[in-house]
């Protein structure tokens, strides 16, 4: 198990604590920073209202200083998020990724263990859809690789195949190639032998995927799967 990193973030390490004081103390105090970044959304809209729609205020140094606490109060609220340091990972995806890009990987993969071991927490402690960031997260590992995570990523992948599906996980079929190895397909086959349909079916799509890695990870490659399987 990859260590906890010691900084000003590691409190969100708490969201998956076992303990449920622990973790309602870190969802507490989560909620504040996201209450203080709808507040100082609110102030910057009533601002813009204000000023007839518009986010031009330099006709009055005090609408512009006013707005622009909104604004610092909003970006410095938001930054101590899970949502916005997991996203430093997200955001980084699209190029290699620099040592502060380097530093918000365990918190990427906090962010999936959360909604893995706490979903209706995971699913209800923001005002926003959690689904977008997974699957940006989720598109990060893939192109990037699995960054020395393979143990918990490797989790993450077959807890998808051992439960029932939710939103964004077919992408953990595409980050099981990123993972590929004798292990993985022991679990695999372990999960081809359930005694549940279901779990069989998703354990053999992604044995497919690992075998055949010319078939793009889709919707509709899942159903074509499904549809010679079933014939």
């Amino acid at each position: 198990m990859q260590p906890v990193p010691s900084n000003s973030h590691s409190w969100l390490f708490n969201l998956t604590d076992p303990d449920p004081a622990r973790r309602r103390a870190a969802l507490d105090r989560q909620a504040e920073l996201i209450a203080t970044w709808s507040a100082g959304l609110r102030w910057s809209n009533t601002l813009w209202y204000q000023n007839g729609r518009s986010s031009d205020f330099s006709h009055s140094p005090r609408l512009t200083a006013e707005y622009d606490q909104a604004e610092a109060m909003q970006r410095n609220a938001i930054a101590q998020t899970l949502y916005s340091v997991a996203g430093g990972f997200s955001r980084a995806r699209y190029q290699e990724l620099d040592d502060s890009a380097s530093e918000s990987v365990p918190y990427a993969v906090l962010f999936l263990q959360w909604e893995v071991g706490f979903q209706h927490e995971w699913r209800t402690a923001a005002p926003w859809s959690p689904w977008e960031l997974k699957e940006r997260i989720l598109r990060g590992f893939i192109k990037a690789g699995p960054l020395g995570w393979d143990e918990a990523l490797l989790d993450l992948v077959m807890a998808a195949v051992n439960r029932e599906h939710w939103c964004e996980d077919r992408w953990y079929a595409a980050l099981a190639r990123r993972l590929d190895s004798p292990e993985l397909r022991n679990l695999l086959a372990e999960a081809a032998a359930s005694t549940d349909p279901l779990v069989r079916l998703r354990a053999g799509y992604v044995s497919a995927v690992l075998d055949d890695r010319s078939t793009a990870v889709t919707v509709a490659s899942w159903r074509r799967w499904l549809a010679a399987t079933d014939g």
